[in-house]
């Protein structure tokens, strides 16, 4: 599935690992990052995306603290209020790494300008897609060691945990048939038909999600 998506991990679990556990996983995301990058693109590429990675992580990370974080409420997303606030978190991260990518493809490979395009859509959709979930479960098993058990889960957590398993399920059943539909001749194409109908469906999720939990 990632083969053809183009999802890292290490790129994409960057801000919402930052958010969790802080400049560890921001600067561990950071050199799995750049060894992929050394790998496919070369040094010139991984040195240039190095410290925008750290930025890419840091910026919601700093935010979040700034604005959410304390000792007894930590990450999480119990509330309509928090949960917006980290999908825009998000949205402005993709974008100000997008435009860093756009950046460097300029320098390096002009040729290439739906990648930058797609490296928005594409952070923005696995983040949420991965990142509200995961968030919620990294809060719930932290709290759960940290202070020997944790109240139950909102109604607002539970509607993201259904949403992101509902989300994941569909990601993989578009991809799987955007494959044997499309094959591989077209990666563009084929990254625009996945992202954007998993798009569509994760703003009709996070919708729904909101208006259920106001």
């Amino acid at each position: 599935m990632f083969e053809f998506t183009s999802i890292r991990f290490s790129s994409v679990m960057n801000p919402i690992l930052g958010v969790a556990f802080g400049w560890p996983a921001i600067f561990g995301c950071a050199v799995g990052n750049f060894v992929c990058d050394l790998y496919f693109y070369g040094i010139s590429v991984a040195l240039l995306g190095f410290l925008p990675q750290i930025i890419y992580g840091a910026f919601p990370f700093l935010v979040w603290q700034k604005i959410v974080r304390s000792k007894t409420n930590m990450t999480r997303l119990d509330t309509p209020r928090t949960t917006i606030l980290f999908v825009v978190l998000i949205f402005l991260d993709s974008l100000i790494i997008g435009l860093t990518t756009a950046l460097i493809q300029i320098l390096f490979n002009p040729s290439l300008d739906f990648i930058w395009k797609m490296t928005c859509l594409n952070d923005f959709d696995a983040c949420v897609i991965f990142g509200l979930p995961l968030i919620v479960v990294i809060d719930y098993f932290r709290s759960k060691l940290l202070h020997n058990g944790r109240r139950r889960l909102s109604f607002n957590e539970i509607i993201i945990i259904f949403f992101g398993i509902v989300e994941i399920l569909m990601f993989c059943a578009v991809t799987i048939f955007a494959f044997f539909k499309v094959g591989t001749e077209n990666k563009e194409s084929l990254w625009i038909a996945v992202f954007s109908v998993t798009f569509a469906m994760l703003i009709i999720s996070v919708g729904i999600m909101t208006l259920s939990s106001a």
